[in-house]
C-alpha cells in the first residue's frame, strides 16, 4: 500500500504464511478498502495490534507450524510470459 497510506486501519487478518528465514506474514484486510488492495504483512508490523492477537486465538495451529506463502503469478494479457500447466 506505500507510504501514501500510512494512516491506514486494519480490518482483520485474512490469512497467514511462513516466509523466508522463518518469519510469518499476514494478509491483511484495511478498513475503507475492496478485498483486491489486501497486502502481506511482516508479523513484526502487527504485533501491537488487536487484531493480530485476536488472530492468534483463533488460529493456534501458529504456535505449530506455518504454512508456507504460495505466490500466483498472473500474466497480463500484454506480457510475454506463457502459463506452463
Amino acid at each position: 500500500m506505500g507510504n501514501s497510506h500510512a494512516n491506514v486501519i486494519v480490518e482483520k487478518l485474512v490469512d497467514h504464511c511462513e516466509v523466508s528465514g522463518g518469519q510469518t506474514e499476514y494478509l491483511v484486510k484495511w478498513v475503507g478498502w475492496p478485498h483486491y488492495e489486501n497486502t502481506w504483512e511482516l508479523e513484526k508490523n502487527l504485533k501491537d495490534l488487536d487484531v493480530w492477537a485476536e488472530y492468534q486465538i483463533r488460529h493456534p495451529e501458529l504456535s505449530r507450524h506455518n504454512q508456507p506463502c504460495l505466490t500466483i503469478i498472473i500474466p497480463s494479457p500484454t506480457s510475454s510470459r506463457r502459463v506452463v500447466q
